[in-house]
C-alpha cells in the first residue's frame, strides 16, 4: 500500500505542475505611462515625408525616446503596428519595433534605445495607415507599469480537480495492470543499460565539445562558438556509437535502433534551425499549440504575434547572423502580454502545448519555448512508431523506410497534424499485419481497440483518409474469437469517422472555401461542377494522378523541406529501398489467410484515397470548373504508402541475406540521407 501512495503522489505532483502550467502564465501585463510634459513635435499624416496604402514615414530626429501613435478610433480587434528606424537615407533598417494596440484601446507605445540614432521613422499598420490620428515624440523613455496575471478561481479548481482525479486513477490502473511493479522492474533491470546509453552520449558530447573548440580556435577564430554545429557533430558521434552497439539488438529488436535514430535526426533537424516558417502552415500550427498551452485562453507576447503575423521577422534567411539576429528579437519579445486570444484545442497539438506551457512557465527564453514543443512532437512520433515497429513479426524495414523519410522527420520536428496522421496510420496497419501474422493467436480486444483507434485518431485531423477505417474489417475470420464483439469495435469507429466526414463536407458546402486559393474558390459551386459533370471530372483526375503519384513526385514528400527547400540527393536511394524492402522484407510470417485480398485493397486504398485527396483539395482550393488541380502536395500521400507497401510483396520470395546486415544496410542508408539532408538546407544557414 506505501508504494501506490508514493506513486499516486508522484502522479498528482507531476500532473499538478503540468496544470498549473496550462493555467498560468509568466508573462506580465505591461502599462506605458508617457510623460505629458516632455512631448517635443507631434506629427499627423499631413506632414508624412511619405506614405503608402501600407507604410507611412516621418522625419524626425534621432534624440526622441518614446513614440507615442495615437489611433483615429477605437479598434474592435488587435492592431498590429511595427516601427523602423533609418539613419542617413538607408535602405537597411537600423532597428525595428512591434506593439499590439488591444481591442478597446488606442495608443502605441515606443521606446527607443540611447544608442539609437536615427532621421527617419516609418510605421506599418496592419489595418491601413489611415487609421492613424497622431504621432508624438516624446524627449524621455516613457515609465512602465507591470502587472502579473493571476488564473482565475474556476481554472485553480479545475487543475485541482483534475490532479487529484489523476492520483486516484493511478491506485486503480496499477491495480488492474500492475505498472508500479512494472516501472520498478524497467529501471532495475536495465539500470547498467541506461547508465551506458547516457555514458555513449556524455561521451559524444565530450568529443562534439572537443571538435567545436578546435574549429573555433584552429579555423574560425572570428566565428566564435557554434551551438548549432556542436549540435551535429555530436548526433553524428552518437549515430556512430549507436550503431557499434547495437550489433545484438539490430536483428530481433531493431525497432530500438530505428526510434533512437528517428529521435537522433529529428533533435538535430530541430536545434540546427532557428524558430522560422519552415514548414508547411507553420504558423497556423503554432496558433493552435499556444492555444493548447492555456487550455484556449492564452496571453500572448509580443514574440509570439511577430512570429504569427510578420513574415520577414521568421522567414528563413541564408545566414548565421541574420538568424541569430532573429532569435535574439524574438526572445527579448517574449517578456510581456499584449494581447489575449481564444481559440480551439486541436487534439493532435495538444503535446506540444503542454511542452510549451511547461518551458513557459519555467521562464524559459522563446526559443527554448519554442522548440520544446517540437520536441515533444517528435518524441511522440518516435514512441508511435516504436509500438508499430514492436508488433511487427516482418516487415520491420518497410516501416522504418517510411518513418525515417527525412520529410516525415522533419514534419514531425516541426509544429503540424502531419506527423500525427502518419504516425497513427502506421501504428494502425502494423497492429493490423502484426496479427495477421501470429498465425496460431487470435486477435485480442486490446490489440483491436488499439488498431480502431490509431485509424480513427490519424483520421481526425484529416478526414480524407477515412477508407483507412475498412482495413479492420479484412483481419481473417479465423483471427477474430469474438465477432459480434471486434466487428462492434470496428463499426463503431467507421461510423464515427463518416458522420464527422460528413459534417465536414456539410459545413464545406456552404463555407466559403480556403482563401489561398483565391476569390474563385466556391465549395458549394464545385460540388454542383463535379456532380453535374461527374464522367469527365473523373477522367480529370486519373489525367491527373498521373503526376501526382508519380515518381517525379517522390522528392516532395521524402527529401523535401518545406521553405527551406530540397536537399540534393537522396531521392534515388529512397525509392530504391522503398522497392527493395516491400519486396525482400517478407518471410513466412506473411502467408497469412485473406493476404491476396488485403494486398489488393491496399492498392486499392492507395489509388482511391488519392482521388479523395485531389477531390477535397478541388473543393476547397481551386476555382469553380478548373482544369487544374490547387493545393494538391504530394505529401498527403504518405499515409497511404505503408499499407501498400507492406502487404503488395509476398512471404515466398525467399530472401537469404544475413538479417543483421541487411537491416544495417538499410538503417545507415537513412541515416546517411537523413544527416547530410540536415546540412544541405538547414546547418548551411548557421554557419
Amino acid at each position: 500500500m506505501k508504494k501506490k501512495i508514493i506513486f499516486s503522489v508522484v502522479v498528482f505532483i507531476i500532473t499538478g505542475f503540468i496544470m498549473t502550467a496550462l493555467i498560468t502564465t509568466p508573462l506580465k501585463r505591461m502599462e506605458y505611462v508617457p510623460n505629458e510634459n516632455d512631448i517635443q513635435t507631434v506629427l499627423t499624416l499631413n506632414d508624412a515625408k511619405d506614405k503608402t496604402d501600407g507604410t507611412v514615414l516621418f522625419k524626425a530626429s534621432g534624440e526622441y525616446r518614446n513614440v507615442v501613435v495615437k489611433l483615429g478610433y477605437i479598434p474592435d480587434s488587435p492592431t498590429y503596428i511595427r516601427m523602423f528606424l533609418y539613419n542617413n537615407g538607408s535602405e537597411d533598417y537600423l532597428d525595428r519595433f512591434s506593439y499590439t494596440v488591444p481591442e478597446g484601446q488606442q495608443y502605441a507605445f515606443f521606446s527607443i534605445p540611447e544608442d539609437d540614432e536615427y532621421d527617419l521613422i516609418e510605421f506599418d499598420v496592419t489595418q491601413g495607415i489611415y487609421m492613424i490620428d497622431a504621432v508624438e515624440f516624446h524627449q524621455n523613455k516613457a515609465d512602465v507599469i507591470t502587472q502579473p496575471i493571476y488564473p482565475s478561481i474556476a481554472r485553480i479548481v479545475v487543475a485541482v480537480i483534475v490532479s487529484m482525479t489523476m492520483a486516484v486513477a493511478w491506485i486503480f490502473i496499477d491495480k488492474k495492470f500492475n505498472w508500479n511493479n512494472r516501472i520498478i522492474a524497467f529501471f532495475k533491470n536495465r539500470y547498467k543499460k541506461i547508465i551506458r546509453i547516457l555514458l555513449y552520449i556524455a561521451g559524444s558530447a565530450v568529443f562534439a565539445v572537443l571538435t567545436e573548440l578546435v574549429i573555433f580556435l584552429v579555423i574560425n577564430k572570428h566565428a566564435g562558438i557554434n551551438f548549432q554545429r556542436f549540435v551535429y557533430i555530436n548526433a553524428v558521434a552518437v549515430s556512430i556509437c549507436l550503431l557499434i552497439t547495437a550489433r545484438n539488438v539490430i536483428k530481433e529488436k531493431v525497432e530500438y535502433v530505428v526510434v533512437t535514430l528517428i529521435l537522433i535526426i529529428g533533435t538535430t533537424m530541430i536545434f540546427t534551425t532557428s524558430p522560422k516558417h519552415a514548414s508547411w502552415d507553420i504558423d497556423s500550427h503554432y496558433d493552435w499549440a499556444i492555444n493548447a498551452s492555456s487550455l484556449g485562453k492564452t496571453y500572448v507576447s509580443q514574440a509570439d504575434i511577430d512570429f504569427l503575423y510578420v513574415y520577414s521577422e521568421s522567414v528563413p534567411k541564408r545566414d548565421r547572423e541574420s538568424n541569430l539576429t532573429d532569435i535574439r528579437k524574438l526572445n527579448a519579445d517574449y517578456k510581456y502580454a499584449v494581447d489575449i486570444e481564444y481559440g480551439e484545442i486541436s487534439l493532435p497539438h495538444i503535446p506540444s502545448g503542454i511542452a510549451i506551457a511547461v518551458t513557459r512557465f519555467m521562464r524559459l527564453p522563446f526559443y527554448f519555448v519554442y522548440k520544446s514543443g517540437e520536441l515533444a512532437n517528435i518524441i511522440l512520433y518516435s514512441i508511435i512508431c516504436f509500438f508499430g515497429l514492436k508488433k511487427l513479426k516482418s516487415g520491420k524495414m518497410i516501416f522504418a523506410v517510411i518513418a525515417m523519410f527525412p520529410t516525415n522527420i522533419f514534419l514531425a520536428s516541426s509544429y503540424s497534424y502531419d506527423f500525427w496522421v502518419t504516425a497513427f496510420s502506421l501504428l494502425g496497419m502494423s497492429y493490423f499485419i502484426g496479427n495477421c501474422q501470429r498465425k496460431d493467436e487470435y486477435i485480442s480486444i486490446k490489440d483491436t481497440i488499439i488498431m480502431v483507434a490509431a485509424f480513427a485518431l490519424a483520421c481526425i485531423p484529416k478526414q480524407v483518409y477515412v477508407i483507412l477505417m475498412l482495413v479492420p474489417f479484412l483481419m481473417p475470420r479465423n483471427k477474430i474469437k469474438n465477432k459480434k464483439q471486434y466487428y462492434a469495435i470496428c463499426i463503431s469507429g467507421f461510423i464515427f469517422l463518416s458522420a464527422s466526414l460528413f459534417l465536414r463536407t456539410f459545413r464545406m458546402a456552404g463555407s466559403e472555401g480556403d482563401l489561398r486559393g483565391g476569390s474563385e474558390v466556391n465549395p458549394g459551386g464545385q460540388i454542383s461542377y463535379i456532380l453535374g459533370n461527374p464522367i469527365g471530372y473523373f477522367l480529370q483526375v486519373c489525367d491527373y494522378l498521373g503526376s501526382y503519384l508519380s515518381f517525379d513526385a517522390v522528392a516532395e514528400y521524402t527529401t523535401c523541406f518545406g521553405y527551406l527547400g530540397f536537399s540534393k540527393y537522396g531521392v534515388d536511394a529512397i525509392i530504391l529501398l522503398m522497392i527493395v524492402t516491400a519486396v525482400t522484407d517478407k518471410n513466412e510470417y506473411d502467408n497469412y489467410k485473406n493476404a491476396g485480398i488485403i494486398r489488393t485493397f491496399g492498392v486499392f486504398n492507395y489509388i482511391v484515397s488519392a482521388m479523395l485527396i485531389v477531390t477535397a483539395m478541388y473543393v476547397s482550393f481551386t476555382a469553380v470548373g478548373s482544369s487544374e488541380f490547387a493545393g494538391c502536395q504530394p505529401r498527403y500521400i504518405v499515409p497511404l504508402l505503408y499499407p501498400m507497401l507492406a502487404t503488395i510483396g509476398s512471404g515466398k520470395v525467399n530472401n537469404n541475406m544475413n538479417r543483421k546486415l541487411y537491416n544495417y544496410i538499410i538503417l545507415i542508408s537513412m541515416l546517411v540521407i537523413g544527416l547530410y539532408s540536415i546540412y544541405d538546407t538547414m546547418l548551411f544557414r548557421m554557419l
